[in-house]
């Protein structure tokens, strides 16, 4: 469903046939009448398929229908447009005010502040105002409203960390190099810190596409910019409570203080309380919350020196029960056994949490999630003439992370995993920018330094990253218990440049390039306890017995990798390197009317399995590739007498070398879990964001994304659920639901004496699909429909405090944000999203 924009009015009506004549040379009309002849085609290759089954036709009946509703969107927006080619007009006062609302959100997503609409690129940007109407509170919440965007839980740290996708690109394991990587004020942090830092938020950016020639880490999915609010030069701040059910108490506040001319501080912070809403039958609940964040940034800026230096320390402290991960599919047979059968009574503990309803587990003994982060960020701009500006940001950023996970959540360990790490990571950035011959030439150069390494919590701690007790057995209750501790030092230089340039007053070319340089050095010990009386250990030898992981040897040894056996002690290095650039070329049709294409290739490090005990080659894997052609459309003007924006594009990708994750059980080493380059894909989409204000206070939006892809290639074995080679050429690459949509109202209206009245609803829906080429039921998503809605009164009685009640997920939908566990472990366990959540908010300002 989408929202039909046209309007039967005297300054919009549809173009006659006599005026399409006399415009028949005219390059706007031709754009409308290309647009519209790709989706006739669209619609008529739906319609070939006369053999489909019903599910297929039915599929291509709701293509059709999007594609059709789609063309009528464009062709209501872009005829006004064409209208105003002809005629200048004088936007009324209040038009004039609510395109500045809509319109002039400012993005850096090409380092440079510059408006949404100017920038050609697929971007998604919300600033603190739209994140409120929205109810986008974290990062599980912002994958609602950003179309080509999901975020699930991560394996290792829960809800704590999410892991991002972005045009069907996300991190193939905790291990992995992610495919998505979110900055903070410019630098590249972990996704603890800013997980549940939703507060005195300037702009979230949703980057889409690689990225990697402008930007410090090399991604081929996309990147997500948080940026903050900066210091001012007046004392003001606020303060806002929040109550609700499930005894949730929420507070959050900002204080700025300006110290003298050109020098301020900013503190923010918030804290929230919330019981848990997976019911534990056995133990305490699980899937609360129990965090705290604060924000400091000092800024000096002395008037009139072109001098500006910005300092942002920032901590994140989070103490909270393990992620309700609920058994919902069971294996008899997993690979971890190796031709065995699950034991009786492990079969029937897993069969009884699968009975359970969703949001209900039985564990006496529950895990936890323990997180303490610090960062500090540094930025510093010099105006060294009016052409040239330099620019050096800094970055220190330091988590440490102890979890108990239980994945199966139940009184046997089938997979009771410990994760715990300490990792620090320093960055350096600098950068010339420069603007010439009256803005028709831009450049920037730079240089870019990340340094990361993880070690244990402990030096005497050997759980630094997995540590799992698993359910080997037949007979008996435990079977191995696997000790690693995975110390990983990894460093990426490159090198940079971008030059914009105007070939005509309305068409400009960019070509940017970048070359890096990644290493990486491992230094692993692998540790196993097996216990007697399974079949890993014959009960013939009575006691446990622990040995190293690694073997001796092994058949074609990778040169790269040194064992010390005696110490059980596995050395690896890699290092990649490689170019990446991007090509665009965008035409500014008029004031309110954008056109671009850009094609960019993208890189993304290889890596080291650090989890595997495997040291042959295979185990350390290659650079994926990315090639990716993408068209645009943004616009904005006037439907009569109401304020539009459209912002339209496609996208079509090459990957090669891709890398995904797979778990096996080595005859030799026991269960891995390997990340491999396992051939190619083509992978192709689009993305629709709209809004409309009808009448004054009254405002509309929807969304609307569509992703598909197939592999091409294959190269190595991939393993599927039942432990069996799978033929990846021609499967469908599933990772993201083919069409997700949104639409969205809000309204504001003054009441008298009372304040001013604010109304919001949000509606986002999500078509089923399965997370990856494997077929079976827990991998499975439901589609699903989540509303959210928002009712209060801003300035009450004329003073500055407002009020609100709001609702989320009103229909208390029960909906998949990830899986925990593995076919070769004998199930798959669910996590779900926020059940039903409602509240009172009350907001001061100064």
């Amino acid at each position: 469903m989408l929202l039909n924009f046209s309007r039967t009015c005297n300054s919009c009506k549809p173009i006659s046939k006599n005026s399409r004549g006399a415009m028949g040379t005219s390059r706007h009309f031709r754009l409308l009448s290309y647009i519209k002849r790709q989706f006739k085609l669209f619609i008529a290759a739906g319609a070939c398929n006369d053999g489909a089954g019903a599910s297929e036709r039915e599929a291509n009946l709701e293509n059709r229908s999007l594609a059709i509703a789609l063309a009528g969107l464009l062709s209501s927006v872009a005829t006004p447009v064409l209208a105003q080619q002809q005629t200048t007009r004088t936007l009324p006062a209040d038009a004039e005010g609510a395109e500045t609302a809509i319109n002039d959100i400012v993005v850096t997503a090409r380092r440079v502040s510059e408006r949404l609409q100017d920038v050609p690129l697929s971007i998604s940007a919300y600033n603190s105002e739209t994140l409120e109407q929205k109810g986008v509170r974290d990062v599980y919440d912002l994958q609602q409203s950003s179309p080509g965007l999901a975020v699930a839980s991560d394996q290792t740290q829960g809800r704590t960390a999410g892991t991002y996708n972005i045009r069907g690109q996300g991190q193939p394991s905790p291990s992995g190099a992610p495919g998505v990587v979110t900055y903070l004020n410019d630098v590249p942090v972990y996704g603890t810190e800013i997980v549940r830092a939703f507060y005195d938020l300037e702009t979230v950016q949703v980057l889409k596409g690689p990225q990697g020639t402008l930007f410090g880490k090399n991604t081929n999915g996309g990147a997500i910019l948080f940026n903050t609010k900066r210091p001012t030069d007046s004392f003001e701040g606020y303060a806002t409570a929040r109550i609700g059910n499930y005894d949730d108490r929420y507070l959050e506040g900002a204080l700025n203080i300006p110290v003298t001319d050109g020098v301020a501080l900013r503190f923010a912070g918030n804290i929230e309380r919330r019981d848990g809403f997976t019911k534990n039958l056995s133990g305490r609940d699980l899937d609360n919350m129990k965090y705290h964040n604060w924000r400091a940034t000092l800024r000096i800026a002395p008037s009139g020196s072109g001098f500006e230096n910005l300092t942002t320390v920032n901590a994140t402290r989070i103490d909270e029960s393990d992620v309700g991960s609920k058994v919902i599919e069971v294996f008899r047979t997993p690979a971890i056994l190796r031709g065995g059968s699950l034991s009786p009574q492990r079969l029937a503990a897993l069969n009884a949490a699968l009975a359970l309803p969703r949001r209900v587990v039985d564990n006496p003994n529950p895990g936890f999630q323990y997180v303490r982060t610090i960062g500090v960020t540094n930025s510093t701009t010099f105006d060294v003439s009016d052409a040239i500006l330099i620019k050096n940001i800094a970055g220190f950023h330091q988590i440490k992370f102890n979890a108990l996970s239980d994945l199966d959540n139940t009184g046997f360990d089938f997979l009771r995993a410990n994760f715990n790490r300490f990792s620090k990571q320093w960055t350096e950035e600098f950068q010339v920018q420069g603007d010439f011959l009256d803005g028709n030439l831009k450049t920037i150069i730079g240089a870019f330094y990340l340094s990361d390494k993880l070690k244990p919590l402990s030096a005497n701690d050997r759980r630094t990253t997995f540590d799992a007790t698993i359910a080997a057995d037949v007979l008996t209750p435990e079977g191995l218990r696997q000790l690693q501790t995975n110390p990983v030092k990894q460093s990426s230089r490159a090198l940079f440049g971008q030059v914009s340039g105007k070939i005509t007053p309305t068409l400009t070319l960019t070509a940017g390039y970048r070359y890096t340089w990644d290493r990486i050095n491992t230094a692993v010990r692998h540790f196993r306890t097996f216990l007697p009386g399974t079949v890993l250990l014959p009960p013939a030898i009575p006691k446990p017995f622990t040995a190293c992981s690694f073997p001796a040897a092994v058949s074609n040894p990778d040169p790269r990798f040194t064992l010390d056996l005696p110490n059980c002690t596995l050395r690896g290095r890699a290092r990649f390197s490689a170019a990446n650039y991007n090509i665009s070329l965008d035409w500014k049709v008029s004031s309110d009317l954008l056109v671009y294409v850009t094609h960019r290739h993208g890189y993304k490090s290889g890596g080291v399995n650090t989890t595997s005990a495997f040291y042959g080659f295979g185990n350390i894997y290659s650079p994926e590739k990315v090639d990716d052609v993408e068209v645009g459309l943004k616009a904005s003007g006037l439907l009569g007498s109401m304020r539009y924006t459209m912002n339209v594009s496609g996208f079509h990708s090459w990957y090669d070398q891709l890398q995904l994750s797979q778990v096996i059980s080595d005859p030799l080493t026991g269960p891995q879990d390997l990340i491999q380059n396992t051939g190619a894909a083509r992978l192709w989409g689009g993305d629709l964001e709209a809004s409309l204000e009808p009448t004054r206070g009254l405002s509309l939006n929807t969304t609307l994304a569509y992703f598909d892809g197939k592999f091409t290639k294959q190269s190595g074995v991939v393993i599927g659920r039942n432990s069996l080679p799978v033929n990846l050429v021609g499967l469908k690459y599933r990772s993201l639901p083919k069409f997700r949509w949104t639409l969205g109202a809000a309204y504001r209206s003054e009441i008298g004496e009372i304040g001013e009245a604010n109304v919001s609803a949000f509606v986002s829906h999500s078509k089923s699909y399965y997370q990856s080429y494997d077929t079976y039921t827990a991998n499975f998503v439901p589609s699903y429909t989540l509303i959210n809605a928002r009712a209060g009164v801003d300035d009450l009685l004329g003073t500055k405090i407002s009020i609100a009640a709001f609702g989320r997920n009103l229909t208390n939908r029960t909906y998949k944000v990830g899986n925990n566990g593995t076919p070769a472990f004998g199930f798959v366990g669910a996590v779900y999203g926020e059940p039903r959540t409602y509240g009172l908010e009350a907001s001061f300002k100064f």
